[in-house]
């Protein structure tokens, strides 16, 4: 592999790390919302989310890729720390899964299980090892909630390391497509730190999001894309030399001139 194709398989990784975890994230999150209103989530979305085994999930894929990625890395390098973070979210998850299928799984059957044996057997008001087993999985729910509060803390903290592992980044071309095409998944899971994330990366450049999308849009023959990126960029900076000479090749290319 050249110098050039590993810098490009570098660049892709990352790309592909924050893309990953940001759809994982979305996932949980409005299962969260979803718990927060009713007091209920879906096992079986969370359990996509996370995986098993013999069926890797999103968080469990970007926990192996953070692994693959950060294996090498010093203990105390941006890298290092947000692996460390990813694999704590990943862990916490797994008990929150559990947590979450005992709740859906075990306590409406034990439920349907007290009120019939109090029915037909006279034992309504009754204490009965049934219904002290009720009572302790119906604690399960606190326990979901504590793993679910935790899990929000744990994303929270992974952006904030993905935003000091991504500092400087403002070169790398896979990375400004994902930002240019997906905000609305990076605002959702970023929230406030959303700008953060766009100052480590670009600095105070923030028209340079736009220009090295146009760039890769251009090399993958979607001039129309690129020209569009391209235009953003000079709304932010009329002065940026890339996204200027870009929009220039494409119209002179589109009004049937050829480019200089």
């Amino acid at each position: 592999m050249t110098a050039k194709q590993d810098k490009n398989s570098n660049e892709s990784l990352k790309r592909d790390l924050l893309r990953d975890f940001c759809l994982a994230a979305a996932g949980l999150q409005e299962q969260f919302a979803r718990f927060d209103a009713s007091g209920n989530l879906s096992f079986s979305i969370i359990s996509e989310v996370v995986g098993s085994e013999v069926n890797k999930g999103l968080l469990w894929r970007t926990k192996d890729a953070a692994a693959h990625l950060f294996g090498g890395c010093a203990p105390l390098a941006p890298g290092s720390r947000l692996g460390w973070c990813i694999g704590f979210l990943f862990h916490e998850g797994l008990q929150m899964l559990e947590a979450a299928y005992q709740l859906q799984h075990y306590a409406p059957r034990l439920a349907f299980l007290v009120g019939n044996l109090a029915v037909n057997n006279g034992k309504a008001g009754r204490e009965t090892p049934e219904k002290r087993l009720l009572l302790l999985s119906q604690k399960s729910r606190a326990g979901l909630k504590a793993h679910i509060n935790r899990v929000r803390k744990l994303m929270s903290l992974t952006c904030e390391f993905f935003c000091a592992y991504l500092a400087g980044e403002a070169a790398n071309r896979p990375l400004a497509r994902l930002i240019y095409e997906r905000e609305d998944l990076l605002r959702q899971v970023f929230g406030p730190l959303y700008p953060s994330l766009l100052e480590a990366v670009y600095g105070q450049a923030a028209e340079a999001v736009f220009a090295e999308s146009a760039l890769s849009l251009a090399e993958t023959g979607k001039a129309d894309e690129a020209a569009t990126a391209a235009r953003q960029a000079l709304q932010l900076n009329p002065g940026c030399p890339n996204a200027g000479q870009l929009l220039e090749i494409i119209e002179k290319f589109n009004t049937g001139g050829k480019p200089d």
